[in-house]
């Protein structure tokens, strides 16, 4: 009877570490949209594999999206919105779309954003690429920041050292260590490999011991 309730307790435990390593993030999107016009329903995608798509009334010129979602081995994820006359509008009818190029996400009225909570202005639903964020969207403000310097060595580091424990950089690492990225194109090896691994120490280490974090570190100990 002992030994019964023992590999019960194991048990247990077992259930709840892994309860407790499945990351999840809770997200609120939340827009007001000053010229509505005839669109009745706004979209969120999620640009997760395969897309997830959800659509809600606007009401008096708002609309929200609130959910859960695992990170699974993805340090974060990324959405767009867009606005339709129509609720009936498929995932895989916004799947074809992209795959031709007929829009790309962050232009042709599809804001594009860090899945998290966050509160947008926007002008009208054609204009939904140019939303204005007034409350929250930490990671998209500095997903926005990031893409405008991550190609400048010295402002990189900079970034880095001032937000250690962003994912926005670790998560774009991968494309610094390209030995042609254009980031390093004018240095030796040698001092690509110096920058790389001052970079990633400047990270924390939090993110050092996320998946992602682990296979960097595993990829430039390979290269020295």
């Amino acid at each position: 009877m002992l030994n019964y309730k023992r590999h019960i307790f194991v048990i247990l435990i077992s259930i709840i570490a892994l309860a407790s390593s499945a990351q999840t993030i809770k997200y609120n999107v939340r827009g007001n949209i000053a010229k509505v016009g005839l669109n009745s329903y706004a979209y969120l995608i999620i640009h997760a594999k395969p897309f997830k798509l959800m659509s809600v009334p606007i009401k008096n010129g708002i609309f929200e999206f609130n959910g859960e979602m695992a990170l699974d081995s993805n340090l974060y994820h990324t959405a767009s919105i867009f606005v339709d006359v129509s609720n009936k509008i498929t995932v895989a009818e916004v799947q074809e779309k992209y795959n031709k190029k007929e829009f790309r996400f962050g232009v042709d009225g599809l804001n594009f954003m860090v899945l998290e909570t966050i509160e947008l202005s926007i002008d009208t639903g054609a204009k939904m690429s140019q939303a204005k964020i007034v409350a929250g969207g930490v990671l998209t403000k500095e997903h926005q920041e990031f893409r405008k310097i991550y190609n400048n060595p010295e402002l990189t580091l900079a970034f880095i050292k001032s937000h250690p424990d962003s994912p926005i950089p670790l998560s774009l690492f991968s494309s610094f260590i390209n030995i042609n990225h254009m980031v390093f194109s004018n240095q030796s090896d040698e001092s690509k490999k110096f920058q790389l691994n001052k970079m990633y120490d400047l990270f924390s280490d939090r993110l050092k011991k996320t998946k992602k974090g682990k296979d960097i570190k595993s990829i430039l100990e390979s290269e020295k």
